[in-house]
């Protein structure tokens, strides 16, 4: 990644679809040399819009795992 010239990386970058958090400072004013790679990047949040139809109850694996995790939010 060093060795490359910014043009390669964002291109790179971009073929690759790599998600901003990877490279970018999350705070912070972005150098010039990143200026570019930032608009290039984009989020690629996905979001799933539909919800799970009310007649199917969620697995007890799902349920699980989102209890263990509100355990671990909880006990931060």
């Amino acid at each position: 990644m060093l060795e490359i010239n910014p043009e390669r990386l964002m291109e790179v970058a971009e073929r690759e679809q790599i998600r901003p958090s990877l490279l970018l400072p999350r705070s912070g004013k972005l150098p010039s040399s990143l200026v570019g790679l930032a608009a290039v990047l984009k989020s690629r949040r996905c979001r799933k819009n539909s919800l799970s139809p009310i007649d199917n109850p969620r697995s007890v694996k799902s349920v699980l795992m989102r209890w263990q995790r509100l355990l671990r939010k909880f006990q931060r």
